[in-house]
C-alpha cells in the first residue's frame, strides 16, 4: 500500500508539472471548447446489461469506424477469454483516413505495456491497467482487467479500429472509445503509429525496435525480455540514428528505462517495470517530456547479450515502438504468427517443486553468509525457532508462482543481504539417478539427504535451470535442503527434479510431509 501511494503521489506531481506546461492542467478546465465529445461503447442496444461484444475465433471486431476530422483521446478494452495466452492472440489494428495498411498493429497485451500475455496492475501517464487477475503475475490465463490508453490519436477524415481473435476460443470485449469531433482537421499534427517486433533470439548485432522514414517523433517504447541465458541481460545501450546520423548512444538498458543497477517492479508517469518475475521482464518509457523528432528517418536499436560486440544472446526480445509521423508511411513488416509470438512459452517445464518449508532471514552482510553455518544446516526441526535478522526465524510454508519461482522477498523482512533456506521432501518409488535443476538469486548451496551436492557462490539474476546437478534419489522419501544467499535486489529460487533424459520422472512426488506410500 505504501509503494502504491508513493507511486500515485509521484505520478500526480509529474503529471501536474507537465499539465501546467501544456495547458492540460486544472487551470485550463474553465476554457470553453470548440469540439464535440463523442463516445463509442459496447453497450447493449436493447437497454439490457449485456454490454459486451463477442468475438469468434478467426473473426475481426470493428471497435470504431469514425468519419470526419477528430482525435481519439481515450481507448479502453476489457478482454475476457478462457484461452491461455489470449492477450497475445488478439491483434489490435488502427487505420487513419482510409489507409489500407495499418498504422497500429500490435498484440493487445503488448500494446498496453505488459508482455507475454501476462496481466499486472499499473498506472502511468499514457497507459494503465486496473487490476491483476488470475493466479499470479505470470498466469497466461488471466483475464478481465480493464486496459486504458490515453495517447492522443488525431485524424483528418476517418478512423477505424479493429481487433482480431487469432486464438481457438471465443472472447468477449467491454470497450469504450472517447474522441473529439472537430469541424476542421487538426493542423501540424502527425498520425499515431505503434509497431510490434520480436527476436527469438535476435540475430547478432543490436536488436531493431523500429525503423521508419518520413517526418515525426518517437514518443515511447515497451520492451519485454525472456532471460534464457541467466545473469543480468541489460548491459546493452539504446542507439538512435536520426536522419541517417548516429545521434544518441545510451549507457545500458536499465538506464534507458530510467533505472539503475538492474530493474525493479514499479510504475511512474514516464517509465516503469510492469513485469519482473523470474526470467520475464517488461519495461516501458514514455518520451512525453522528451519526444525524439526526426525529419527524414529514425532507426531505434538496443544492444543485447552482455552489452559488448558481437551483441549475441539466447534471450528473447519483444518490443512495441510508439511514434507520430506524417503520411505516407511504409507498410509494417509482416506480423509474426501466433505460434511465433508464443515461442517464449515453448515446451512447458516439468518437475518443479512448488511447495516448500522456508526459514530466514539470517545475516549475509559483507556476503559472509555463504560460508557461515546456520542452524538449518545442523538440524531440521520444523517446530524450532532461531535468532534471525530483525527478529526470530521460524519455519513456515510457502508456494511458488505459476512459473515455478519461489520468491523470498515476499516472505521475509529484511530481504537484502540476508540468507534463507528452503526445505522439501521428494518421494521416489525406487532408487534411481535424476537431475536437480536449479536457478537462484543469488548464491546457492544444496544438500540431499544430508550430503552437500551443490555449492555455487555467484551473485546473479535467477532463471530456471542455471545449474544442473546429477543426484541419486533413494527409494522412499528424500530430504532436499537449499540455502540461498541474497545481495541487493531480488531473492528467488527455481528448483525442479527430472530424469537424466531430461524428461519427467514417473512416480515422483514432492511435498511438505513424509507421507506413507504404498509398498514403502
Amino acid at each position: 500500500m505504501k509503494g502504491l501511494l508513493t507511486c500515485l503521489i509521484l505520478w500526480g506531481i509529474a503529471v501536474g508539472i507537465y499539465a501546467g506546461e501544456s495547458r492540460l492542467g486544472r487551470d485550463s478546465l474553465p476554457v470553453l471548447r470548440s469540439y464535440e465529445m463523442r463516445r463509442i461503447t459496447s453497450h447493449d442496444p436493447t437497454g439490457g446489461n449485456k454490454d459486451w461484444r463477442s468475438l469468434a475465433p478467426g473473426a475481426t471486431l470493428v471497435l470504431a469506424d469514425i468519419t470526419g476530422p477528430g482525435c481519439i483521446v481515450h481507448f479502453r478494452d476489457n478482454v475476457t477469454s478462457q484461452e491461455p495466452h489470449h492477450l497475445q492472440m488478439h491483434v489490435l489494428r488502427m487505420y487513419w483516413d482510409g489507409e489500407d495498411s495499418p498504422s497500429v498493429e500490435v498484440p493487445i497485451g503488448d500494446f498496453f505495456a505488459v508482455g507475454f500475455g501476462f496481466t499486472e496492475k499499473f498506472s502511468s501517464a499514457l497507459m494503465s491497467i486496473d487490476a491483476r487477475r488470475g493466479n499470479g503475475v505470470t498466469d497466461p490465463s488471466a483475464f478481465g482487467a480493464a486496459r486504458n490508453c490515453y495517447i492522443p490519436m488525431p485524424f483528418a477524415r476517418a478512423a477505424r479500429i479493429t481487433i482480431t481473435n487469432e486464438g481457438k476460443k471465443p472472447s468477449k470485449h467491454w470497450y469504450e472509445i472517447n474522441y473529439k469531433a472537430y469541424k476542421t482537421p487538426p493542423e501540424n499534427v502527425g498520425y499515431f503509429r505503434a509497431q510490434y517486433r520480436q527476436g527469438t533470439p535476435p540475430p547478432p548485432g543490436p536488436y531493431l525496435i523500429v525503423e521508419a522514414k518520413g517526418r515525426g517523433h518517437l514518443i515511447g517504447c515497451v520492451l519485454s525480455v525472456k532471460n534464457n541465458d541467466g545473469g543480468w541481460w541489460g548491459e546493452g545501450d539504446e542507439i538512435l540514428h536520426i536522419d541517417g546520423k548516429h545521434a544518441i548512444q545510451g549507457t545500458g538498458s536499465e538506464d534507458y528505462f530510467c533505472e539503475s543497477y538492474g530493474l525493479r517492479p514499479g510504475c511512474f508517469p514516464y517509465y516503469g517495470v510492469t513485469i519482473c518475475e523470474g526470467p520475464f521482464t517488461t519495461a516501458y518509457r514514455w518520451h512525453v517530456p522528451d519526444p525524439v523528432p526526426f525529419t527524414k528517418s529514425i532507426r531505434f536499436l538496443i544492444e543485447h547479450g552482455r552489452g559488448t560486440p558481437p551483441f549475441k544472446s539466447g534471450n528473447y526480445y519483444y518490443s512495441v515502438a510508439y511514434w507520430y509521423q506524417t503520411e505516407p508511411h511504409a507498410p509494417f513488416p509482416k506480423l509474426p504468427t501466433v505460434n511465433q509470438r508464443l515461442s517464449w512459452a515453448g515446451k512447458r517445464l516439468s518437475g518443479f517443486i512448488r511447495e516448500w518449508w522456508v526459514i530466514g532471514p539470517f545475516d549475509n552482510e559483507e556476503k559472509k553468509g555463504f560460508d557461515t553455518v546456520y542452524p538449518p544446516e545442523q538440524e531440521i526441526v520444523l517446530t524450532k525457532s532461531y535468532p534471525g535478522v530483525g527478529g526470530v526465524a521460524r519455519w513456515k510454508k510457502a508456494k511458488t508462482d505459476e512459473s515455478g519461482c519461489l520468491n523470498f522477498d515476499g516472505l521475509f523482512t529484511p530481504n537484502d543481504f540476508v540468507v534463507g533456506y528452503a526445505l522439501a521432501y521428494i518421494y521416489s518409488p525406487r532408487r534411481q539417478p535424476a537431475l536437480l535443476l536449479t536457478g537462484s538469486d543469488d548464491t546457492i548451496t544444496a544438500w540431499l539427504n544430508g550430503t552437500k551436492i551443490l555449492a555455487k557462490e555467484e551473485y546473479r539474476w535467477a532463471s530456471p535451470d542455471q545449474d544442473e546437478t546429477k543426484v541419486i534419489l533413494d527409494r522412499g522419501w528424500n530430504t532436499l535442503l537449499i540455502k540461498v544467499c541474497e545481495g541487493p535486489h531480488r531473492w528467488d529460487l527455481y528448483c525442479r527434479i527430472i530424469g537424466t533424459d531430461h524428461e519427467a520422472l514417473k512416480g515422483i512426488r514432492c511435498g511438505l510431509e513424509k507421507k506413507q506410500q504404498e509398498g514403502v
